[in-house]
């Protein structure tokens, strides 16, 4: 395992595994899945983007982003991390976020940020077991497949 920074020739890979989630699960409320292209921009440096990559297939990503815009909020980030499913429970996503934590600290991000779908309990006792607080949760706001669903804000200090 190798954990990299994001190239634009990862951006299919990493598309797969974004739009896997979309289609498949309530982790994400987005129903439009993303192209090639767009996730290109979204990896590709100067984007903040790590992959896991075992034996030159990637496995996984995670990336941080703006929380919001303007310069009060500089230094916090908000992240997305995802793993394909071959990759998960073996501490991959572990060792991306610790990855990523380091790369936003170098970048003088404070705290990150995690939105988590009600519906993943994975998702939350992941964050919990690395050391992310529950700070916030807004009821029912999203939809999918007919389902409500709240939006819990997990937090960490870095």
């Amino acid at each position: 395992m190798i954990i990299r920074p994001a190239t634009r020739a990862d951006a299919r890979a990493v598309a797969e595994i974004m739009n896997q989630i979309i289609t498949d699960t309530t982790a994400t409320f987005t129903t439009v899945t993303k192209t090639v292209d767009q996730v290109a921009a979204e990896i590709s440096p100067p984007q903040p983007c790590l992959v896991v990559d075992f034996d030159g297939e990637v496995a996984g990503y995670a990336r941080y982003f703006s929380f919001r815009t303007g310069p009060g909020y500089a230094h916090v980030a908000e992240y997305s991390i995802a793993l394909s499913e071959a990759a998960q429970g073996h501490g991959t996503g572990r060792a991306l976020l610790n990855d990523l934590c380091d790369l936003a600290r170098s970048n003088t991000i404070k705290q990150i940020i995690g939105a988590v779908s009600s519906d993943n309990d994975a998702a939350i006792k992941f964050h919990l077991s690395n050391g992310f607080t529950q700070v916030g949760r807004l009821l029912d706001a999203g939809q999918k497949w007919g389902k409500s669903l709240d939006l819990i804000f997990m937090q960490k200090r870095l």
